[in-house]
């Protein structure tokens, strides 16, 4: 039973490693540009490799795995809240989301104005409220925000007002060539319009539909992540094979007719955005939890699961790293290379979250930034170096 309680886990963490990769695919060219784009394209795109290869990581990345990773922190908090005292796991989940947000903060304004830590810790503070619910009451919160969800979308393909902020040339003077407290000043005021209505972009219909829109969808995760914990469906998954496999198909088949109907009617890609990257990433996710129960590629995947034990350390390296090669108080190539030759980087960056994860969990218990982020928590330091021999044999 143990073994198999094991097994879960370790799929659990090769599903985030994988997202936490498939997140810095979209996070390296948006980090490369400013928040005026506000993700409907990469910045510096100039050449015909650079478009195809932007319209290939929005297709099969963008908007798909950060429901991935939704899904899972929903599924953490379930499980963090689950082994606690019921007087006691309230007080500490607002203490866990707190500190999140005080990281979250600290990432906005000294590393990246795309910051998603704020609104997670923000969001993620409401799932106590759900520790309390039986499986049927979760579900019913869920379909309440699905509903809500649709109702949104349909208004939003009836909205066509729409507009963009015009790039501004001084943000990427300061970006570029900027010491490290003036562009910290504007992932500051990036971050505000990012996330506040009206502060960066005009303040239009469209614009607070979208904004509640994307804040549905993250809300929609979390809750479906904590209902699959709780609702035991996760365990069924990883022990049956055959509705492992019929899970597969049945997002595959959904997400590829969203896809279609996207594409044939433009018209439908605001309405069914949300729809389109959820069942995108169910489909992801399914696949990988199916292919875990192939023992061969489990364990080659395994590399990936260190990468996603200590998902929030590798989030924070991989865009520390992004700042200091982009920005003035760094290599200063801001706005010099384009998406796709930004490819060796990240495929860099990727191989050195493998390497370094693995050699960490030889050594440590915890990732560095989750060690810290449970002592927080919990009042004290948990144990972080392993027991390790080294006497001779």
């Amino acid at each position: 039973m143990a073994m198999a309680q094991q097994q879960r886990i370790d799929s659990i963490d090769i599903l985030r490693g994988l997202a936490i990769m498939g997140i810095l695919l979209v996070n390296g060219p948006q980090l490369n540009g400013s928040a005026y784009k506000d993700g409907t394209d990469f910045a510096f795109q100039s050449t015909v490799m650079d478009f195809w290869y932007s319209k290939l990581v929005f297709i099969f990345a963008v908007g798909n795995f950060y429901p991935i990773f939704a899904c899972l922190f929903g599924l953490s908090v379930a499980i963090f809240l689950a082994d606690k005292p019921k007087f006691l796991a309230p007080r500490l989940h607002l203490r866990r989301m707190s500190l999140l947000l005080m990281i979250g903060i600290a990432h906005a304004v000294l590393v990246w104005w795309g910051d998603i830590l704020v609104v997670y810790s923000i969001l993620g503070t409401g799932l106590v409220l759900l520790n309390n619910r039986t499986e049927k009451e979760i579900l019913k919160t869920l379909a309440v925000l699905v509903i809500a969800a649709l109702v949104l979308s349909v208004a939003i393909f009836f909205i066509h007002d729409n507009q963009a902020a015009l790039f501004d040339a001084k943000v990427l003077r300061i970006y570029q060539s900027g010491d490290f407290w003036t562009v910290s000043k504007q992932r500051a005021a990036d971050f505000m319009g990012v996330y506040i209505p009206g502060v960066l972009f005009p303040l239009d219909a469209y614009r607070v539909y979208s904004f509640s829109l994307y804040f549905l969808q993250l809300g929609i995760c979390f809750v479906f992540g904590f209902w699959i914990y709780r609702s035991n469906t996760l365990k069924l998954i990883f022990n049956n094979y055959i509705l492992s496999r019929n899970i597969v198909l049945a997002t595959g088949a959904i997400s590829f007719i969203l896809s279609l109907s996207s594409t044939l009617l433009p018209e439908l890609d605001s309405a069914l955005l949300v729809a389109n990257g959820c069942f995108r990433a169910l489909f992801y996710a399914s696949f990988i939890f199916y292919l875990c129960h192939f023992y061969t590629i489990k364990k080659l995947l395994y590399p990936f699961s260190c990468v996603g034990r200590m998902s929030l350390s590798n989030y924070l390296f991989h865009n520390i790293c992004l700042s200091l090669i982009f920005y003035g108080y760094g290599l200063g190539l801001y706005g010099t290379i384009g998406p796709f030759q930004q490819i060796p980087i990240l495929v860099a960056l990727m191989a050195a979250s493998l390497l370094l994860s693995s050699l960490w969990f030889k050594y440590y218990n915890f990732g560095p930034i989750e060690w810290l982020w449970r002592a927080g928590t919990y009042g004290y330091f948990s144990k972080l170096s392993k027991n390790i021999d080294h006497q001779a044999a």
